[in-house]
């Protein structure tokens, strides 16, 4: 026999529910061998019913005490609150009264007068009929010996009522086990029937299952199938689209190349038709203003000027092939903003001049930083590209630019590799007239490749033919604070690589030689007025 210890489930609502569903599944192939399944019926179970309906007195104004004993346990104590005291139980007193009727220890009869004629009964006043003369032989059987006697006086006098009424309740206890048997019968057959039936159905789900795990393993072996063949297909696609990309960034690295080439070319073209121009222009005047042809002085004023420029172009050119980048040396030299915001808190509103300006990186680099920054070149064809950029840029000789400066007029000086093209004297000068033009407060950065690093000493260093002689950091340390400015410090930046030395203590001369070929291959000196 089957034991349901879950409340509230209905067997047969369960099955109907099952039948449903399966009905909504899609009708199986027969023709490929898959049995068509049907769930039976649920066995149909007529509930059986006990007589056991709960009627509370209705409120009167008056009751007989027989009414309140038709009632038992916690509905007894209800009806007595709610008709005597006309309200619901407190939790105490119906747990006191509740424990002392199962034990015995008081009557329905009792706890009906004590409800009635406690104080609270008393104000409701309603009428109990029966009630009083019991409720006193109740006490009396209270009272102590005299109580005993009475009580079985009571017994023997009511002998023949209490037979009776232990007959009565013998045959409804009787009836009542009979309804059980038959009730308990009824359910275990249906529990049988339902058995057999749940028995069945497990057979029918069974084969179901089983039919629709082939289908389910046939629909994801195509699915499986599919999906690989898309992801084949996919990375097919992607490869074809990377593959095209390259392609096309190689070829848009070489029409950049080109493009760049082409602009230098239109670049130096325009220099020339500008200088052809000039020249015209003199043409013009001198047949305008004279019947005589212009002599080579008139035609050629700025000869000496024209050859000073006659290798800007090729410098230029030199320029961009051995300086690097313009994003290398920008970001090479953001190292000294720092020095540069310093030095610009320290003087007030005030302007950054830098000499040999080249290319234009170091104006573009602080132009990015809202500081104000000028630039000074011999070279005119770097210094139209400085233009192109909108950077204000002048070309002329540093040294008479800043003859021409008034004192303390400057709040910081640069020179990027300007002092390893100047003789000795010319630098010397330099820097007694940086000393002069920069305000109290300001500094002087000079940055010059580093003869420490004998690969840039001995080699790199007469890459560029402009180049003088290649200046100590002690030597160029000495001369600036010789000049006047103080707070000198040193500063080697650009390493060249990382340097995997040889483990072995027979070694170290070559090791030395190893670390002088890997130094920084810059340094910069920067000093301060005070």
């Amino acid at each position: 026999m089957i034991e349901m210890h879950t409340p509230g489930v209905d067997v047969c609502e369960l099955i109907k529910l099952v039948n449903e569903k399966t009905r909504r599944l899609p009708p199986l192939d027969s023709t490929n061998g898959k049995k068509n399944v049907s769930f039976s019926l649920c066995p149909e179970f007529e509930p059986f019913s006990f007589n056991d309906e709960y009627f509370p007195l209705p409120k009167k104004n008056s009751y007989h005490l027989k009414e309140f004993l038709n009632y038992h346990g916690e509905r007894f104590i209800d009806n007595a609150y709610q008709s005597i005291l006309q309200r619901k139980p407190d939790q105490q007193g119906k747990k006191t009264f509740l424990t002392r009727l199962e034990k015995g220890e008081l009557t329905k009869t009792n706890i009906i007068g004590r409800l009635r004629y406690s104080k609270e009964g008393r104000s409701h006043k309603i009428p109990i009929k029966g009630l009083f003369i019991p409720f006193l032989l109740q006490l009396l059987y209270q009272v102590p010996v005299f109580g005993i006697f009475f009580r079985l006086l009571t017994a023997i006098i009511n002998l023949p009522t209490i037979f009776r009424n232990i007959q009565v309740l013998e045959n409804m206890i009787f009836s009542e086990q009979l309804m059980l048997k038959s009730a308990v019968h009824s359910h275990s057959n249906h529990i049988s029937k339902l058995n057999r039936y749940i028995k069945d159905l497990h057979i029918e789900l069974d084969i179901a299952i089983s039919s629709n795990t082939k289908e389910i393993k046939s629909i994801r072996e195509k699915v499986q199938t599919i999906a690989e063949d898309f992801e084949k297909r996919h990375k097919k696609t992607v490869k074809t689209q990377l593959n095209q990309h390259k392609d096309i960034k190689r070829s848009l690295s070489t029409l950049s190349d080109k493009i760049t080439l082409q602009l230098d070319k239109s670049s130096k073209t325009h220099q020339q038709l500008v200088n052809m121009e000039y020249q015209i222009d003199i043409l013009k005047a001198s047949v305008q203003n004279s019947n005589e042809p212009p002599n080579d002085e008139q035609l050629y004023p700025s000869q000496k000027d024209t050859e000073k420029h006659i290798f800007d172009n090729m410098y230029s050119d030199f320029q961009d092939q051995f300086r690097g980048s313009r994003q290398e040396v920008k970001r090479r030299i953001s190292f000294y903003i720092p020095f540069v915001q310093s030095a610009l808190a320290a003087t007030g509103k005030g302007i950054v001049l830098d000499i040999g300006c080249g290319r234009g990186e170091w104006l573009e680099l602080l132009a990015k930083q809202n500081i104000n920054a000028r630039g000074l070149d011999l070279n005119r064809v770097m210094v139209n590209r400085c233009h192109e950029m909108h950077l204000d840029v002048i070309e002329t000789d540093a040294m008479e630019y800043l003859m021409k400066l008034d004192n303390h007029s400057v709040s910081i000086l640069t020179g990027f590799h300007i002092v390893e093209h100047l003789p000795f004297k010319t630098l010397i000068s330099l820097i007694d007239e940086s000393f002069r033009v920069i305000k109290p407060g300001g500094i002087v950065i000079f940055e010059t490749p580093n003869p420490e690093n004998i690969m840039v000493g001995a080699c790199n260093f007469y890459t560029d033919p402009t180049h003088k002689n290649p200046i100590p950091p002690e030597t160029l340390e000495f001369l600036i604070k010789a000049r006047g400015f103080t707070k000198i410090k040193t500063h080697r930046i650009n390493l060249m690589k990382e340097t995997k030395y040889l483990d072995d203590n027979n070694m170290q001369d070559i090791n030395d030689v190893l670390f002088a070929m890997s130094k920084e291959q810059d340094y910069a000196v920067i000093g301060y007025k005070e």
